[in-house]
C-alpha cells in the first residue's frame, strides 16, 4: 500500500497540471451527485427498528392521532366560540390551495344519529349475552308493560324532539339502551365535550378544532408551510377578537421545530468546530496556507462522502451531517499531521514516505470503528456509520494524493516551525499522583455500572414552552384511571370476515380477564361476524318466541292507555320479522362512527384491534393468551420502549466491544507486539470508564443520539 501512493507520487510530482485537473475534475463529479441528495429532518431516523417495534409503530401511524394537530383557544366561552367559527372562515382565505380538505369549529351530530337509527332498525345483531340477561330480568318484573308505557306516554307527551318519540315507539322496552351507551362511548372522548356543537376541554376552559396533516409527521418542510399558514389565520383571528390566545400543537408542528432546531444546532456546532480548530492551528503554525489546505482537505473529505453516498440512494437525514463536527476533528488531524511533520522535513517524498504507516492506519483504525455502525437497526445510524467513514477515506486520499503534489516547499524558519503548546508541570509525588488515578478510575468504574438510557422521546424531541403546555393540556384525562393500563389486542387477517371470526374467537378467550364489559372497547361489539350474526338473530328468534305473549299484550294495553292503534306495530313486528345474515359493509354507519380507530384496512390484509383496560397485574396474562405472531399479539405503550431499550442496550454493547475490538486489533497489528497494543490501548479504555462514571455522577443518560459518541 505504502509503495502504490508512493508511485502515485512519482507520477504526479512532475505533472501538477495533471494532478490540478484531477482535482477539480473529480469535485465536479462528486458535487454533481451530491446535488441530488434530499436531506431528511425526521428524528425518528434513528430509532432502532426491529420486527415487533415496527409492528407496534405501524399500529399507531394507522390508528390515526400521528397526523393530527390541534389548535387551541383560550379565553371567555362567548369569545372562544366566536374565535373558533372566525379561525375556519379565515382559514378558507389562507388555504388558496386546499392543502386542508375539510375544517370544522363545529362536530357534525349526523353520523350519531345515523347510526343510532342503524341500532333501532337493526338491534338483533348488536345485542350480546348481557344484553338478554337484562332483557330477561327486566321482562320478569310485574307489571312491566304497564309501567314501561305509563313512562313512555309521560315522556312522549313532555318532549319537544320527535326523534325522540319515533326511536321510544320503535323501542318501547328500551331494549337498545344498553347498545346506544356504547355506541355513544365512541363518539367523544371522555377528555372533551361540546358545548353549542363545539369541542372543548372536559372543564370548559379550552376550545379545541382539529385536523390532520396531509403530509405526515417526516414531511417537515410542508408541514413548515402548513405552520406558516396556522399562524397567519390566528394572527388575523386576534385582530378581530385579541381577547382570544390561540396556539397550535401536534406531532407534526413538533417535528417542524425539531427540524428548524436541528438545523440552527447543526450549523451551530459545524461552525464552532470549525472556528475552534483554525484558530488553535493558526496559532500553533502561524501560516495561512497551512491553514487552507487543512480546510480544503476537509472540504474534499466532505464532499467525497455525500457524492458518493448520492450515488446509491437519494435521502440523509441532516442530523448525520450535524455530527459531522465530530468527525471534522478527527479528519483534520490527517493534513494536520503532514504538514506539522513537512515543516520539519521540507522533503515532501521524504515526509509522505514517513507518514505513510502512520496515517494509513490511523485512518484505517476509525474508518472501521465507524463501519460499526452500519449493521445497527437505525437507518440514521447506518448512514452515519458510512457518512463517517467515506468523509474520513476522502479526506486521506486528498492529504496522500494531492496535497504531497500541490503544497509548496518551505524551508524551516522560526516564523513558519510550529509554536509548542503551554504544558503543565507537576511537583507532586509520583505514587500520590498514581494512588489518585487509581482512586478515581476505581469510583467512576463502580459508578459506570449505573449509566443507564433514556428512551423518552420527549426528552430528544426539542419543544417550545408552549408545545410542551399544550400537549401537556391534550393528555391529561381527568376520567382514567391511573390503576390501569391499556393493552392494544390485534388481529390481522387476510380479509373482513376472516378478522372478524378470530377476533371473536381471540375476545372470549380474553373474557375471563375482563373485569367489567367497560374494561373492554372493539369493533366486534357492533360489527359481528357472519358466523355470530347467525347465533345472534337464532338467539333473538328465541328469545321473543318465549315471550311472544307479552308482544301480544303491548298493543292492546297501549290502546287501553290511549295511545293511538298501531304505534307499536314496529317494535312488534321486528320481533317477528326474520333477518339475513349481512356482508360487514351493512355495518357502515356503525364503522364509520369509530374514525379508523378499531379497523385498518389495508389492499391484502385487514387489521382489527382492540383495547383491553385491565390491571397491570394482569398484563402479563392477557400477552400468554394472545400469544405473539405476525397475525395475533398484544402489547403496551410500556412494550414499546422496553422494545426500544432493549435494542439500545444490544447496540450500545455491540458498538463499545466491536470499536474496541477493531482498535485493539490495528494496534496490535501495527506494533506487533501485545504489551505495546495494551499500553496504546489502556487510555482509551480508562478514558471510556471515567466517561460512563462521570455521566452516571452528573445523571447523563445514554440516549439514541448520543450513544455514537
Amino acid at each position: 500500500m505504502n509503495k502504490v501512493f508512493l508511485h502515485i507520487y512519482d507520477f504526479l510530482s512532475s505533472r501538477r497540471r495533471l494532478a490540478i485537473v484531477l482535482l477539480l475534475a473529480t469535485m465536479a463529479v462528486l458535487l454533481a451527485s451530491l446535488l441530488r441528495i434530499h436531506y431528511s429532518e425526521d428524528i425518528s431516523h434513528f430509532l432502532p427498528k426491529t420486527e415487533a417495534s415496527q409492528r407496534y409503530t405501524d399500529i399507531y401511524n394507522h390508528l390515526g392521532g400521528q397526523d393530527r394537530i390541534a389548535i387551541i383557544f383560550k379565553g371567555e366561552e362567548d369569545s372562544v366560540l366566536s374565535a373558533m367559527d372566525a379561525f375556519v372562515e379565515q382559514w378558507a382565505e389562507v388555504d388558496t390551495t386546499h392543502i386542508i380538505a375539510e375544517l370544522q369549529a363545529e362536530v357534525d351530530e349526523g353520523e350519531m344519529l345515523e347510526a343510532i337509527d342503524f341500532v333501532y332498525d337493526n338491534i338483533p345483531y348488536l345485542l350480546t349475552d348481557e344484553d338478554y340477561d337484562r332483557m330477561s330480568t327486566m321482562l320478569d318484573e310485574k307489571d312491566i308493560i304497564s309501567k314501561r308505557l305509563d313512562w313512555y306516554k309521560e315522556r312522549a307527551f313532555t318532549s319537544i324532539n320527535s326523534a325522540m318519540i319515533g326511536n321510544l315507539s320503535a323501542d318501547p322496552l328500551g331494549i337498545c339502551e344498553p347498545v346506544i351507551a356504547r355506541l355513544r362511548g365512541l363518539n367523544i372522548s371522555n377528555q372533551y365535550k361540546l358545548i353549542d356543537g363545539h369541542v372543548f376541554t372536559r372543564d370548559g376552559k379550552y376550545g379545541l378544532l382539529f385536523f390532520d396533516s396531509p403530509f405526515g409527521v417526516s414531511e417537515s418542510h410542508d408541514n413548515k408551510h402548513l405552520q406558516t399558514m396556522i399562524d397567519e389565520t390566528a394572527r388575523r383571528v386576534k385582530e378581530e377578537l385579541p381577547c382570544v390566545s390561540i396556539s397550535s400543537v401536534g406531532a407534526p408542528l413538533i417535528a417542524v421545530t425539531n427540524a428548524s432546531q436541528i438545523k440552527r444546532d447543526s450549523l451551530l456546532a459545524v461552525s464552532i468546530a470549525l472556528v475552534a480548530i483554525l484558530c488553535i492551528l493558526l496559532y500553533c503554525f502561524r501560516r495561512w496556507s497551512y491553514l487552507g489546505w487543512i480546510a480544503l482537505s476537509l472540504l474534499y473529505g466532505f464532499i467525497f462522502a455525500l457524492g458518493i453516498i448520492a450515488f446509491y440512494r437519494n435521502v440523509l437525514s441532516v442530523i448525520v451531517i450535524g455530527i459531522g463536527s465530530v468527525i471534522i476533528g478527527i479528519a483534520a488531524n490527517y493534513p494536520l499531521h503532514f504538514l506539522d511533520h513537512l515543516q520539519r522535513n521540507p522533503d515532501r517524498r521524504r515526509t509522505l514516505k514517513e507518514m505513510l504507516p502512520p496515517l494509513l492506519i490511523g485512518n484505517i483504525t476509525t474508518v472501521a470503528a465507524f463501519l460499526c455502525l452500519v449493521p445497527l437497526k437505525a437507518v440514521a445510524m447506518r448512514d452515519l456509520g458510512i457518512f463517517g467513514a467515506l468523509t474520513l477515506v476522502g479526506t486521506i486520499l486528498f492529504v496522500l494524493i494531492f496535497l504531497p503534489v500541490l503544497v509548496k516547499d518551505h524551508t524551516t524558519s522560526n516564523t513558519a516551525r510550529a509554536l509548542p503548546l503551554p504544558t503543565l508541570h507537576c511537583n507532586l509525588p509520583r505514587g500520590l499522583v498514581l494512588g489518585v488515578f487509581l482512586l478515581l478510575t476505581l469510583v467512576l468504574g463502580y459508578l459506570s455500572l449505573g449509566t443507564s438510557f433514556d428512551s423518552d422521546m420527549q426528552h430528544i424531541n426539542y419543544m417550545t414552552r408552549q408545545q410542551r403546555q399544550d400537549l401537556q393540556l391534550l393528555s391529561e384525562n381527568p376520567d382514567s384511571s391511573a390503576s390501569l393500563c391499556t393493552v392494544y389486542v390485534v388481529e390481522k387477517a387476510a380479509d373482513m370476515e376472516m378478522a372478524l371470526q378470530e377476533n371473536e374467537q381471540l375476545l372470549d378467550k380474553l373474557q375471563p380477564q375482563l373485569t367489567t364489559d367497560k374494561t373492554l372497547s372493539s369493533l366486534s361489539k357492533f360489527v359481528p361476524s357472519k358466523m355470530e350474526q347467525q347465533c345472534r338473530l337464532q338467539r333473538w328468534k328465541d328469545f321473543w318466541e318465549e315471550h311472544r305473549i307479552l308482544t301480544e299484550k303491548i298493543g292492546p294495553m297501549a290502546e287501553a292507555k290511549g295511545f293511538r292503534v298501531g304505534v307499536f306495530d314496529s317494535f312488534v313486528e321486528s320481533t317477528q320479522r326474520d333477518y339475513e345474515v349481512q356482508d360487514a359493509d351493512f355495518f357502515s354507519p356503525l364503522i364509520a362512527l369509530t374514525r379508523g380507530v378499531f379497523l385498518i384496512s389495508e389492499d391484502k390484509s385487514v387489521t382489527l384491534v382492540n383495547y383491553v383496560h385491565a390491571n397491570p397485574q394482569k398484563v402479563e396474562q392477557i400477552r400468554t393468551l394472545v400469544g405473539d405472531s405476525p397475525q395475533q399479539y398484544a402489547f403496551t405503550t410500556e412494550d414499546v420502549t422496553g422494545q426500544l431499550v432493549t435494542t439500545l442496550s444490544h447496540d450500545f454493547n455491540y458498538i463499545g466491544f466491536a470499536c474496541g475490538f477493531v482498535v485493539f486489533f490495528f494496534l496490535w497489528f501495527s506494533f506487533g507486539r501485545l504489551e505495546l497494543s495494551l499500553l496504546s490501548f489502556l487510555p482509551l479504555a480508562v478514558g471510556w470508564l471515567w466517561i460512563l462514571g462521570t455521566m452516571q455522577l452528573l445523571d447523563i443518560r445514554f440516549n439514541i443520539v448520543n450513544i455514537i459518541l
